[in-house]
């Protein structure tokens, strides 16, 4: 049958060459075309298509907010204001370059603003429901949604989600494409061919000319904030002002919200919607469930007694263990009796457990028992990283500036062959997993093992289709997947960021503890949750322990009202950098006298200058900070 075919084809089947291609079209036997083939990630993936199902209770109450703000979303040129080069700003200071100005936006946003959610829902509360009728809404009205995830290795399960309501309607960005296909993607928005994107953050700012919805997944999450290159910004402001930009509908969703978020909600600068309960699921996939584990009672019950389209659950019991206690009783493993137990348990039941430690490698850090000395990295001010190699021969690595070197033999400064690795990371908790049950199928998903733009597809597949028992990992497991067969997280240690010196470290460590806590109970086998920690009566802990982001809040912004934290006020941090320890030195201290005389003169009352003092790493890539 006559149709066109590939000339690489032809080449690749029979002896021909490009002449003799030539004489058959000029004979009239062919005809020879160039026709352009966008490079497309998603090229070659099936998805199964679905429905949307019944909402819940909970989900039509929010569904019927953000449809009515969808459906009635006015012309963006309406508030928009054109301006002209040089327009002045009303402080007086006039603004460079031209095209619009945004009308100002910091109080509670008037009737003909274009709408800003927050979709505060705990986890399994069915927000990724939400997401899709109002991507929906916005395909019907003919405009295009852009839907954000903090991390890679999200979009592979929210593709899936996106493309089986959307199919080839979907496209992805993020880092990991080839050039070559982050550059079609781009063309292909600008033109307009594409109405659903599902990325990280720099989707944001892909060229989509009748922008309607932006969704930001987890927008409590860190990696929103690009601060290592320019242009520097945070993903979720960014978007804001793009919804206002573009007249666009703005959805931030997560079941632990920034502070700084929820403040905004608390005072009315955005519009708060709650799901307060986990949704199992609908009795039909249930009741599959069900029957594909054999198992003659649910631990859920009917949303309502009347309706058994949907069903709810409670949040999976949390168990925190004292690692004191646990020393006491002369238990030096870093699993405690508790999970111990657990683990077999979920083995034994062929059913599956996460771990999570955000620590990476096989050992923290290095040191000789003889003189005390801890190796660090010679451009970095931190300590190397022992990573176990394959064929038992590892490597000390530096996390941050990436540099390499074989695992030493004697210590550099004194010689002594007593050198002891202390500390663990995911590849530690690995290790030991494989030695203390060796049947277990065990998959680590961390940084060092997510190099190939597919490792995070590949990594979920496997554990999807329970080709794996235990998945080891860091915060990547955190956030955001639905893995039905789990039914126990632990937390090897709550205790990792906790205490560092950085005004969010509480507000991260419990979005982290109650986002992977979140993993567990996802379907009718239950689940269950084990944090150990060695402060297990803080507040962070606490709270996690309860799944009560209100109690959390309530402390924390407390604790940033009598410091001047954020939400309360603005923190602008100076960085400075430099090979000469001497001249970074001076030229922050200049800069501060600066700042100070300014300060004075001007009576900025409201203005306190900190510093200048060294970075937390005093040091990286061979540049004093």
């Amino acid at each position: 049958e006559a149709g066109p075919v590939w000339i690489g084809w032809l080449y690749a089947e029979i002896d021909t060459n490009l002449a003799t291609l030539r004489d058959l079209e000029a004979a009239g036997l062919i005809s020879l075309g160039v026709e352009e083939v966008w490079r497309d990630p998603l090229a070659g993936k099936e998805f199964v298509a679905d429905s949307a199902p019944p909402l819940t209770e909970d989900q039509a109450r929010v569904w019927t907010k953000i449809q009515h703000a969808i459906s009635n979303d006015t012309d963006s040129e309406s508030r928009l204001k054109p301006a002209s080069p040089g327009v002045s700003d009303p402080d007086g200071e006039r603004q460079p370059g031209g095209g619009f100005v945004l009308e100002d936006t910091s109080t509670e946003p008037d009737a003909d603003s274009p709408p800003a959610f927050l979709l505060h829902g705990v986890t399994g509360s069915g927000k990724t429901e939400i997401y899709l009728r109002a991507i929906a809404a916005t395909l019907q009205s003919g405009r295009q949604a852009i839907a954000l995830v903090p991390e890679i290795a999200l979009t592979p399960q929210t593709v899936r989600r996106f493309a089986a309501r959307f199919g080839q309607r979907v496209t992805i960005y993020h880092s990991a494409l080839t050039p070559g296909e982050r550059y079609d993607v781009w063309r292909r928005a600008r033109s307009g061919a594409i109405d659903v994107i599902v990325g990280t953050r720099s989707a944001l700012f892909l060229p989509l000319p009748r922008l309607g919805l932006i969704i930001l997944d987890e927008e409590h999450d860190p990696s929103f904030k690009e601060s290592q290159r320019a242009p520097r910004y945070h993903a979720r402001e960014a978007a804001l002002q793009l919804g206002q930009l573009t007249g666009s509908v703005v959805i931030l969703g997560s079941a632990t919200p920034s502070m700084e978020t929820y403040h905004r909600a608390q005072v009315g600068q955005m519009r708060l919607l709650e799901m307060p309960r986990r949704i199992m699921g609908h009795a039909r996939a249930i009741d599959e469930q069900q029957r594909r584990w054999h198992l003659a009672t649910s631990v859920y019950r009917p949303v309502e007694p009347q309706l058994r389209e949907a069903r709810y659950t409670e949040l999976p019991p949390v168990h925190v263990v004292d690692l004191r206690q646990e020393l006491r009783a002369g238990n030096r493993s870093m699993f405690s009796r508790a999970l111990h137990e657990a683990i077999g348990q979920s083995l034994a039941a062929g059913q599956q457990a996460i771990l999570f430690l955000n620590r990476r490698g096989t050992a923290t850090f290095i040191m000789c028992r003889d003189c005390g000395h801890v190796q660090t990295c010679e451009y970095c001010d931190v300590p190397l990283t022992y990573h176990e190699g394959r064929g038992g021969r590892g490597a000390i690595v530096c996390h941050h500036c990436g540099r390499r070197a074989s695992e030493p033999e004697r210590c550099p400064e004194c010689e002594s062959r007593r050198i002891r690795y202390l500390g663990a990371g995911t590849e530690k908790v690995s290790e030991l997993v494989s030695t203390l049950w060796p049947q277990a199928r065990v998959v680590r998903w961390d940084r060092d093992v997510t190099g190939h733009k597919d490792s995070h597809e590949a990594i979920l597949d496997q554990f999807t289709r329970h080709e794996a028992d235990i998945m080891v990992g860091t915060q990547m497991i955190a956030k955001g997947l639905d893995l039905p067969l789990v039914t126990l997280v632990g937390v090897i240690s709550a205790d990792v960021g906790l205490y560092l010196p950085d005004f969010r470290a509480a507000e991260r460590s419990f979005q982290l503890l109650t986002q992977v806590a979140g993993r567990a109970g996802r379907s009718p086998l239950g689940g269950q949750v084990i944090i150990q920690s060695y402060r297990p009566e803080h507040y962070v802990i606490q709270a996690a322990r309860r799944h009560d982001y209100l109690d959390f809040y309530r402390q924390e912004i407390s604790f940033r009202r009598q410091l001047g934290y954020p939400p309360f006020r603005r923190l602008a941090r100076l960085l400075f950098s430099h090979q000469s320890r001497e001249k970074v030195q001076e030229e922050a201290e200049a800069l501060a006298r600066g700042l100070k005389f300014t300060i004075a003169e001007r009576g900025l009352t409201g203005v306190d200058l900190i510093g200048p003092a060294p970075c937390f790493f005093g040091r990286e890539q061979g540049k004093y900070r």
